[in-house]
């Protein structure tokens, strides 16, 4: 089977042209740390302090670097099985590491989760960059670990989104051996307290900010307790919607059973200032492409639990509501943009040529640069992936060819539904504008007032991006936002509120 993978990776990679990840070299990390601090991580594994150590990388040493396990059932998998132990490194604020100060380091026994953020990443939804690197304590058990970002990370939030002012949550608290908390978005009353460790705020903790759960708290109470009326012509205003759809895409694709929907935990919710929206952030992807052992699998539906409770053994006495999906998916044009868009992806970051070449190039990329040790635990996996995308490529596309959704016969409904997306509304002078459209073009902007009287009016070249226009000039009031482009005019309510 191996040689026949290695003659079917060159060829395919050679046809698509994406031999040059083999040609990289693994970055080599090192950390050094004393027998005395290894003790103390290990005896309190799952809520340790840091602990002090360098790094080194590149012969450039970074002292006085901050050292402790980082995750939950796969530290307590590794803690029983192994040597090896998932890492959190942070670096002092004048010796940042590649921009960063803090990063994680997770041994991780296959590809699964390295791959899957490769796909989040192709598909434009917000993630950490993951990166695979070799990786060793004190000199010794040199192995290939995945590497990524934080998203509390400050210079991550200020890249990813424009701004790090925002509060971020990190969604439940689910520890071995300790009482367990979780995040399904449902609305858990008038309090703030009611939420913590539901959602475990990541920024702006200083002081009484720490348990100050406000922001959350009224997102929430937007999902659940808004009228349908409202929440569809609101919901993009306050959430990235097109974001998420993609992400839904994606996680049903792999199979992400560990993850939101499918189960309340591993994810980020960032409210992001610049825009007034709030962000949906995956997290924990290494649960992913399984064949067997799970509801979803090879064989669950593109709508697995995105309409209803669905079969899960329920160890944990987790909730078992979804509100946003099942809000988003009973509004026909946000269902149909989620079909359209994982009917796309198909043809594009998850068509299978191009997902079983990067699964190659990325075990070629190992096969030239890892120690011979690291590969043996990779081969299987490898094997299983590949087996995996197969047998889900067919069965989703086979589903899919029943939903009639295409580019002439979905851009005039979801413009029917108002699919133009305007945030923040209301707004001050900034308004940010995306249009269903999948073609770049010249528009034509009007702002009409409550009488029918344009009094503002530009022109902008799409290139099926988010766009944002200046209305600095426009005062304060109730108007109409009317774009026209070579397909559709489009029209949306705007209320700009001056300060």
């Amino acid at each position: 089977m191996s040689a026949i993978r290695s003659l079917l990776s060159t060829f395919i990679i050679l046809i698509l042209g994406l031999n040059n990840i083999s040609q990289a070299q693994l970055k080599t990390i090192n950390i050094n740390i004393t027998q005395e601090a290894i003790k103390e991580l290990e005896s309190h594994p799952y809520t340790n302090e840091s602990v002090l150590g360098t790094l080194d990388f590149n012969n450039t040493i970074y002292n006085n670097v901050e050292l402790h396990y980082r995750g939950a059932y796969n530290l307590s998998s590794l803690i029983k099985t192994s040597s090896y132990r998932n890492w959190k490194v942070k670096t002092p604020k004048q010796q940042k590491f590649e921009n960063r100060r803090e990063w994680n380091f997770n041994f991780d026994l296959t590809i699964r989760q390295y791959l899957a953020y490769q796909l989040l990443k192709n598909a434009g939804v917000p993630c950490v960059s993951a990166e695979l690197v070799t990786f060793s304590v004190n000199n010794e058990g040199h192995c290939i670990f995945l590497k990524f970002d934080d998203p509390d990370n400050k210079d991550w939030l200020s890249d990813t989104f424009g701004d790090d002012n925002g509060d971020l949550y990190k969604a439940a608290y689910d520890m071995p051996n300790q009482t367990k908390y979780f995040g399904d978005l449902s609305y858990l009353g008038a309090l703030d307290k009611n939420y913590y460790l539901h959602y475990r705020k990541q920024t702006n903790t200083d002081g009484d900010l720490e348990f100050d759960y406000s922001s959350i708290r009224k997102f929430t109470d937007f999902i659940n307790n808004t009228s349908d009326q409202d929440f569809e012509a609101n919901i993009v205003s306050h959430f990235n919607v097109n974001a998420f759809i993609k992400y839904l895409v994606v996680a049903n694709f792999i199979a992400h059973w560990d993850g939101y929907p499918h189960r309340p935990k591993n994810y980020l919710l960032y409210d992001n200032p610049k825009d007034g929206r709030w962000q949906f952030i995956p997290w924990d992807l290494d649960a992913t492409f399984q064949s067997i052992g799970h509801p979803i699998n090879t064989e669950g539906s593109v709508f697995y639990y995105l309409d209803h409770r669905e079969p899960y053994s329920n160890a944990y006495n987790e909730p078992l509501d979804r509100p946003l999906p099942w809000r988003l998916m009973k509004i026909k044009r946000f269902r149909d943009q989620y079909i359209y868009e994982y009917q796309q992806a198909l043809k594009t970051y998850l068509n299978i040529n191009k997902v079983t070449a990067d699964i190659l190039a990325t075990q070629n990329y190992i096969d030239a640069n890892a120690p011979t040790s690291s590969l043996r635990r990779f081969d299987t996996s490898v094997d299983e992936v590949l087996d995996f995308i197969n047998i889900r490529y067919a069965n989703v596309s086979e589903e899919l060819s029943y939903y009639k959704v295409d580019n002439t016969s979905i851009l005039p409904n979801l413009a029917q539904f108002g699919n133009m997306q305007i945030y923040p509304n209301p707004a001050s002078n900034i308004i940010n504008i995306e249009l269903p459209d999948v073609n770049s073009y010249n528009a034509k902007i009007e702002i009409l007032n409550m009488l029918g009287q344009c009094i503002y009016s530009t022109s902008i070249y799409t290139n099926n991006r988010p766009f944002q226009v200046d209305l600095t000039s426009v005062p304060s009031g109730q108007y109409i936002v009317v774009i026209y482009t070579k397909l559709k005019k489009y029209t949306q309510k705007l209320i700009i509120n001056k300060q």
